[in-house]
């Protein structure tokens, strides 16, 4: 899972970027870790299954922007303020929502705590430390 959070955006300027970078790694022998990171956009979420590392990735993609940890709200907001007209892509971000949402939920029930508990400076001060040493 580590090497999957760490590239899931290899290659994010390029169009279609989470199978891009998937394919990189797969050809490099890296499954697993291409795996993740090819759901890591969309993923299909089943509520009465274990929390996979696909999902977690996934979660955490939606909640960090840049270096900062946001709710699911802050990040989809921006995101649906931005597309204007387009409903194709409108769909899909809501799409993407509602599966955050509902990962959250398996998250929140495997930790037994909130994730808004969670948002906390201690946390945000982990992610500046993490990105040092990184």
């Amino acid at each position: 899972m580590v090497t999957g959070t760490l590239l899931h955006d290899l290659a994010r300027e390029g169009k279609n970027h989470a199978l891009a970078a998937a394919e990189l790694l797969k050809k490099r022998g890296c499954t697993q870790a291409a795996e993740i990171i090819v759901s890591h956009m969309d993923i299909e979420v089943n509520p009465q299954a274990p929390l996979s590392e696909a999902e977690i990735v996934f979660l955490a993609d939606k909640m960090v922007q840049e270096e900062k940890l946001v709710s699911l709200e802050e990040r989809f907001a921006s995101r649906l303020a931005n597309i204007g007209g387009d409903q194709e892509a409108r769909a899909a971000v809501v799409r993407r929502l509602k599966q955050a949402r509902q990962i959250a939920k398996k998250v929140e029930r495997a930790l037994g705590e909130t994730l808004e508990m969670l948002k906390t400076e201690q946390l945000n001060h982990f992610l500046k430390e993490w990105r040092i040493t990184y």
